[in-house]
């Protein structure tokens, strides 16, 4: 499939933020595992197993290449370059099709991994104790105090979502066990900010 240059780019950009979050998550998991296991406990017991996005970073170096830059940095500068926006590039469809559902996934999962919601404080001080949870919950604040990303990539979601669908697929959330235990965690909260947008919305 011939894709014009700037797709590609809100797809780098896309891809690029999911590699940073998941290497995010990935200290957090074993910032939390270390305390779990300290007091003889199983994480995955309250939370879901962290992935790493290892095809990420093969995903993000095709791309590169694609769009003739040398770090993905340089996107930003490409963004603005009008004149080549509309270049049509050769791209293999499987390969942009699970390229695409990849890094909308990782995205996703941004902040699944921070244990720090309310929804959690009963299982952490029934796994750690009292003393046990105020630590942990210092613990990964001050981590995320210093690695806490800024920005977001939802444009590029908009743009990713367009290009697949122009392929002929739509975007699904991975089937269960995918996140299972973060979804059953938040169903009734998010059921709540479902309900409150809808009555909101009949307000109009």
């Amino acid at each position: 499939m011939r894709v014009k240059r700037d797709k590609l780019l809100h797809l780098l950009h896309l891809v690029n933020y999911g590699i940073a979050f998941n290497e995010v998550n990935q200290q957090l998991d074993e910032i939390q595992t270390r305390h779990f296991t300290a007091a003889g406990k199983d994480i995955l017991g309250i939370r879901d197993k962290f992935v790493p996005y290892d095809e990420g970073k093969l995903a993000e170096q095709r791309l590169l290449v694609l769009c003739e830059l040398s770090s993905a940095n340089e996107r930003f500068e490409a963004f603005n370059d009008v004149t080549r926006a509309h270049e049509n590039i050769d791209v293999s469809d499987d390969w942009l099709i699970k390229t695409i559902k990849n890094s909308i996934t990782r995205y996703g999962e941004r902040h699944c991994f921070f244990m720090l919601e309310y929804e959690y404080k009963n299982d952490l001080v029934n796994s750690l104790g009292m003393e046990g949870e105020r630590v942990f919950t210092e613990a990964v604040q001050a981590f995320l105090h210093d690695h806490l990303i800024c920005g977001q990539a939802d444009e590029s979601i908009k743009e990713a979502k367009a290009l697949l669908s122009a392929l002929g697929h739509d975007y699904k959330t991975p089937p269960p066990p995918y996140l299972e235990k973060h979804t059953c965690r938040f169903s009734e909260m998010n059921a709540a900010i479902k309900r409150s947008f809808q009555q909101r919305s009949k307000g109009f």
